[in-house]
């Protein structure tokens, strides 16, 4: 009599469940949504922190805070942007070129 040696249907399957089982799990405990919102979050810190220290160091040098900045505007202009196929309307928005040494 001939013994085959090999896995059985049944075996695969359970195999193949358990793998699937742990892919499952790894990728819930990474969490790539909250890792991206991490990502972007941490990305508007440092450009907050980039805005004040630019502004904290205008009052250094200047000797005041810049009065064209107007704190009630929330939006900021993009006049430093590469793209030009959008006009730069700074009409309702905050202006802080002033605060960039040319």
């Amino acid at each position: 009599m001939k013994k085959n040696s090999g896995f059985t249907l049944i075996e695969l399957l359970i195999v193949i469940a358990i793998i699937g089982i742990l892919a499952a799990a790894i990728i819930i405990a990474v969490a790539p949504g909250d890792q991206l919102a991490r990502a972007r979050n941490a990305t508007r810190e440092t450009h907050g922190r980039a805005l004040e220290q630019a502004i904290l160091t205008y009052r250094i040098k200047e000797g005041d805070y810049p009065p064209e900045i107007d704190t009630l505007l929330l939006e900021v202009c993009n006049t430093g942007s590469e793209d030009t196929s959008h006009t730069t309307d700074c009409t309702d928005k905050a202006d802080l070129s002033i605060l960039v040494e040319e």
